[in-house]
């Protein structure tokens, strides 16, 4: 075919190709590069990546095609993540891991990164980067979350062969069959659990494995079979025909790294030249897994079931539950059968009332409760045209009274809630006037009262059914007629209790004295706990009452004999009154007519408890009760810190009064889902904690982090385990944890000197910074010093690397524009210190070379490109300068951070914390790498509770950690003599040109929400982004707008303007280049005299800038935000203008400090130019909330999150 004709062919296939387009060009077309280079750049890179792609799943060798495309791809400007996969996986197959890795444009996308690791044995680390994925996945709203072909499929192998069974239920719910390999990794984990499923699951394997016979099946999948197999089957049963075949062909297409992982499975134990896949599991030998499969099934003896009973659970995966509700016509019922799920029961599907009749034998798990039930289905036969037709029916009333003090009754399948079916006892009441008495039966025959959580139904014999019918709603009879009433009441005496304000003739009735103690009865529905308070005037077989309510006479039938007896009214009241002053939960909740409810779990084990100390019985009239131990304290803790393979074990147990005893990691596992001062243990009983021994435990889990099945405490938080353990009885600890703590209190009371050859006069708190970093120096811990901006950090970074520069040499990392005021601020406070700044040429040799009182200063860009030679330096003191730039975990930059060596770490940053609390983990991790755990678990313990849930207890647990090594004062607290700082904002109206313009985008970007529920927050972004542009000026999103003379340039001229005839000099910052650009041509157009700088000035010029600014060149100095808004020392100036917001206060405060510093003399006015009734005063009132965010982290309070996608669009709908 001729060339047009191919492309208009290929275009076409392009707009309709459906699964794998590879294949079709592959298999129907042959690769033709001439042809290929025909295509436009984005085409090709296209095509490309399908047919490399194909090639890949297909283990097909398209030499030609996977060099082109790499070529391809390292030149194009963008490049999707899509392409940076197909790349990643092409050349890790091909053995080249490693150089991926260093190939940041495929290392941003965090699957890319998971997967080199996973194949490079860096099993944690890969599961970081998985776990960002999915989070940046689900943050595209995709429909499903597992990662995109070969990443998501060694992220399925890496939690098969996890540890933590957790992770198996993770794998279970990842892969569910989309690939070939997922059913082998399934049958994997049945494998490790040694369940039935694995021995009727091997003919799925030879089956698949027969079938691999045919080509183009993709080598992943098999390579995963075959080590499930090694792993369940040494032998290679089913694949060793497979593998060696597939062996072959991943050599013919040069894939070096998955030819040597086969032949390593064909050979085990040969070697290879890559680490082998399949030592990322060792399987127990098949003895072992039968032997812990019967132990498992044997009873421990008595001797050994320490805490069995307190801690293990019979599991339970099916259950039945009967849904009821109340309708107009009565109640109704329906069976339904549950699943157990990873947290709690599905909503259930129904079951027939056939099934349930005739004992179905696949319905094992009913109990008597069902039972009892059940006993009430009917079958009914018919016969119609010689057809035998049966049906069957539940009697509800009868069987919803069986339900009473059932545990399993719901209602509302939907969303099912227990509830409670109590039954009330019918009585008679009487009534009587001065003309007439009134004779009735309460409840009525067939009552119902719904009190939402309890449905109270009336408990009618068959006898007193036919009377209360005949009764109806009551007889009246007059006055003139007692004599007939009182005959009434005495016939209906010995079927009905009977209340009535005066005693009825009744020749038969015994009087006796009433019975005014006061019983408590219960019910749990749910966590609810209900308690009422009852008397039973009559004793416990007659009727009852709510404590001084009701008739004073009662007359009911026992045993035979009528029994009459007049109640005690008062001394009821006084036996309530007395129960809640006792019981101070019953104070608090009740309302004094006896009936108290108490709706969380919280408040009804507390209730329990107290009502447990005072000794007070109670009756459950439900089947769920709540069972609560005597209260444990400290003196029941007892804590053992043992040092072993480099890490502090902490064991523990909490011995209960039984002298049973249960694990410190039980413990913890049970205080994390638990809502309140107890411990809800698997049998469902509860321990409950006295407050400080519930507050000890809690600060004891925060400050220790779980490894599989060991609890860890890093020696960074040994200070304040130390002080949680003080006063305990039952604490053991050995010579390596009392060798750290003295070092601790050793460095606590050290005097550090301040270096003679410092020629600086620190202020007072400066001293104080110096001495609290020699201090942790001493200890061997980093320091995070968090100053406000502008309190000297440098100095007192400078002092501490001058008394320890006898010991090696210091490097400092700072961002480009500070590094020159770093070599001339040690110039000038530490003459005896040599700054060292790196040039083009010998730059390996200048590190090789260094030694004790050399500063090495590089940029972090610097740090990052010689990072392979500064690795092998162990430097005295390392400082990061404005350490927020290592924020990010997964950067390039982060990496090589955490890769330098140095006897004491410092971070400096006035904003340690800007958006969210994972930056503090990542500054944590350079300082001090233990204290925070994983990456995971920081997320699980602190980042979820305190971002997501805004938990309080978090949040303080946290700032207990990390306390001790962040130093932060503000300039209020400690600078006193420094000028006022006052902002104004200096709001602005658009023209009507500029209106127009920025309501048509704005119109333009909500309708392209409303055609697209599922629109990016890249997207997004950038509408909103386009907007602030044009609050700027027009011309900065349609350059056929630059001659409109926008709102905010007139409102600049006449700041400039006032400011200058008043004598002020002003810093102007903007973070568009584009509209400094305008604001310099202002300037130039008016020859007023300014400074510039932006992001491309080269760093030589910049320090020279400075100083002729600072020297009185220039009124004004415009600035890029993120090039000059830190670092800087521009106190010539006493006004500061930002011309548009900036979405983190913090780097505007940034900026505005950069004048109101030490040295200022001037009151310094910062003024904000704000476009009215537009975005930019939506992004000012996020300013309160991200400034929050460090401060409550440092100092307390609440804390809030990032910006979130709902708070997007709600910026991109300001009118």
């Amino acid at each position: 075919a001729d060339e047009a004709e191919f492309r208009r062919d290929l275009e076409q296939v392009q707009a309709k190709w459906g699964a794998r387009p590879g294949l079709w060009l592959t298999k129907v077309l042959p690769f033709d590069p001439a042809l290929i280079a025909e295509c436009s750049a984005s085409l090709r890179l296209e095509v490309l990546a399908l047919v490399v792609d194909e090639a890949i799943h297909r283990c097909m060798p398209q030499l030609v095609a996977f060099a082109q495309f790499e070529r391809e791809l390292s030149s194009a400007k963008d490049v999707s993540e899509t392409q940076a996969m197909i790349l990643t996986e092409l050349m890790v197959l091909q053995g080249r891991a490693a150089e991926a890795e260093r190939l940041e444009r495929l290392m941003v996308y965090p699957a890319a990164w998971g997967l080199v690791a996973a194949v490079t044995s860096r099993r944690e680390e890969a599961m970081q980067a998985f776990a960002a994925a999915e989070k940046l996945a689900r943050g595209r709203k995709r429909r499903v979350t597992r990662l995109p072909e070969a990443a998501g499929q060694f992220q399925a192998l890496l939690l098969a062969t996890s540890n933590d069974r957790t992770d198996w239920q993770t794998c279970g719910a990842i892969a569910v069959g989309h690939r070939e390999s997922d059913t082998f990794l399934q049958e994997l984990i049945e494998f490790r659990k040694d369940t039935s499923v694995f021995r009727h699951s091997t003919f799925i394997r030879h089956s698949a494995f027969n079938r691999w016979d045919e080509p183009d099946e993709n080598p992943i999948d098999v390579l995963i079979g075959g080590l499930v197999e090694r792993w369940t089957d040494e032998a290679l049963t089913s694949t060793a025909k497979a593998i060696s075949k597939y062996a072959g062909k991943a050599k013919a297409a040069s894939f070096a790294w998955l030819e040597d992982q086969f032949r390593q499975l064909i050979r085990p134990g040969s070697g290879g030249r890559y680490p082998a896949l399949s030592s990322l599991f060792v399987p127990n030998a098949a003895w072992e897994r039968q032997l812990e499969s019967v132990l498992a099934t044997i009873p421990l003896p008595p001797s050994e079931r320490v805490a069995a009973k307190k801690t293990q659970k019979v599991e339970q995966d099916t259950r039945l539950v009967w849904f009821v509700e109340v309708g107009r016509w009565g109640v109704s019922l329906e069976p339904r059968i549950q699943n157990a799920k990873a947290k709690g029961w599905t909503n259930g599907r129904k079951v027939a009332l056939k099934r349930l009749f005739e004992r179905d034998p696949s319905i094992d798990f009913l109990d008597a409760h069902d039972l009892a039930v059940i006993k009430h289905i009917e079958r009914s036969v018919s016969v119609h045209r010689g057809y035998m037709n049966e049906s069957f029916h539940i009697n509800e009333w009868d069987a919803a009274k069986a339900l009473s003090r059932h545990p399993r009754v719901m209602r509302n399948p939907s969303a099912p809630r227990a509830v409670e079916i109590a039954l009330t006892e019918p009585r008679v009441k009487v009534v009587q006037t001065k003309i007439q008495t009134r004779v009735s039966i309460e409840p009525s025959s067939g009552g119902l009262t719904d009190e939402g959580h309890r449905i109270l139904m009336a408990n009618f014999s068959e006898t007193q059914n036919k009377i209360a019918t005949k009764l109806g709603d009551g007889i009246i009879i007059p006055a003139a007629a007692q004599a007939r009433a009182d005959a009434l009441i005495a016939r209906l005496a010995p079927h009905f209790p009977v209340e009535s304000p005066t005693a009825p003739t009744l020749d038969t009735a015994n009087e006796v004295t009433a019975n005014s103690t006061l019983s408590l009865e219960a019910s749990r529905v749910d966590d609810r706990l209900e308690l009422r308070a009852r008397v039973y005037p009559l004793g416990r077989s007659g009727p009852q009452f709510r404590p001084g309510e009701g008739a004073a006479l009662v007359i009911a039938t026992q045993a035979g004999v009528i029994q009459r007896t007049r109640r005690a009214l008062q001394a009821e009241l006084a036996g309530l009154i007395a129960l809640i002053e006792r019981v101070p939960p019953l104070h608090q909740a009740g309302d004094g007519t006896g009936d108290w409810s108490f709706p969380t779990l919280g408040q009804a084990i507390s209730a329990i408890s107290a009502l447990s100390e005072q000794h007070i019985d109670i009756e459950w009239t439900t089947a769920n009760q709540f069972a609560v131990a005597p209260s444990l304290d400290l003196e029941d803790l007892g804590i053992e810190l043992k040092h072993r393979a480099g890490e502090f074990h902490l064991t523990g147990r909490l011995i209960l009064e039984d002298g049973e005893a249960i694990e410190l990691t039980e413990v913890f596992g049970l205080l994390s889902c638990s809502p309140g001062r107890f411990l809800a243990l698997e049998d469902g009983s509860f321990l409950l904690l006295t407050a400080s021994l519930f507050e000890r435990l809690e600060r004891l889990q925060a400050a220790s982090h779980r490894q599989k099945d060991d609890l860890l405490v890093s020696g960074l938080a040994s200070s304040i385990v130390e002080e949680l353990l003080s006063d305990l009885e039952m604490v053991e600890t050995d010579e390596e944890w009392n060798s750290l703590i003295d070092r601790i209190r050793a460095a606590e009371t050290l005097e550090p000197q301040v270096p003679n050859t410092l020629e600086a006069e620190l202020r007072p708190y400066q001293l104080e910074g110096y001495c609290w970093l020699s201090r942790l120096a001493a200890w061997g811990a980093g320091a995070c010093l968090a100053d406000d901006m502008g309190l000297g950090k440098t100095v007192q970074a400078i002092a501490v690397a001058l008394s320890r520069a006898q010991y090696g040499p210091t490097l400092v990392v700072a961002p480009t524009s500070v590094c020159t005021v770093w070599a001339d601020e040690a110039v000038r406070f530490a003459p005896t210190l040599k700054p060292i700044r790196l040039g083009i040429d010998g730059r390996t040799e200048a590190i090789e070379s260094l030694g004790p009182f050399d500063l090495l200063i590089v940029s972090y860009t610097l740090m990052q490109l010689e990072i392979e030679a500064l690795a092998k330096v162990t430097f005295a003191t390392l400082v990061l300068d404005e350490a927020q730039a290592i924020k990010n975990p997964f950067t390039q930059r982060t990496k090589a951070a955490l890769q330098l060596n140095g006897g004491f770490r410092i971070a400096t940053t006035g904003t340690p914390v800007e958006n969210r609390l994972t930056e503090l983990w990542s500054l944590f991790r350079f300082l001090n790498p233990t204290l925070l755990s994983s990456y995971e678990d920081f997320k699980r313990r602190f980042v979820m509770p305190i971002e997501q849930d805004k938990a309080p207890k978090a949040l303080a647990n946290l700032r207990r950690l990390v306390h001790p090594f962040v130093l932060r004062r503000t300039k209020s607290e400690v600078l006193t003599e420094l000028p006022a700082r006052t902002d104004v904002v200096r709001r602005v109206e658009m023209s009507t040109t500029e209106a127009a313009f920025y309501e048509a985008i704005r119109q333009h970007a909500l309708s392209e929400l409303d055609g697209s529920k599922e629109l990016p927050t890249m997207q997004l972004l950038a509408w909103i982004t386009k907007l602030r542009r044009a609050c700027c000026h027009p011309s900065l999103v349609d350059a056929e707008l630059a001659g409109v003379d926008g709102c905010k340039l007139e409102a600049f001229d006449e700041l400039v303007e006032e400011l200058r005839s008043a004598g002020h000099r002003a810093l102007v910052f903007s973070q568009f280049v584009g509209f400094l650009s305008l604001l310099r041509s202002r300037l130039d157009q008016a020859q007023i005299p300014y400074q510039y700088l932006d992001g491309s000035t080269p760093e030589k010029a910049r320090a020279g800038i400075v100083r002729a600014f600072q020297a009185g060149e220039g009124d004004l100095f415009l600035i890029s935000l993120r090039a000059g808004g830190f670092g800087l020392n521009l106190t010539a100036a006493d006004r500061v203008i930002h011309m548009d917001p900036w979405w983190n206060p913090a780097v505007e405060d940034q900026a505005s400090d950069r004048a109101h510093r030490i040295g200022q003399t001037r009151p310094v006015t910062v003024y904000r130019v704000v476009v009215c009734d537009s975005i930019e005063e939506r992004i000012l009132n996020l300013h309160g909330r991200k400034r929050a965010l460090a401060d409550d982290l440092l100092e307390g309070a609440d804390v809030g999150s990032t910006l979130s996608r709902e708070e997007v669009l709600r910026l991109l709908d300001v009118r």
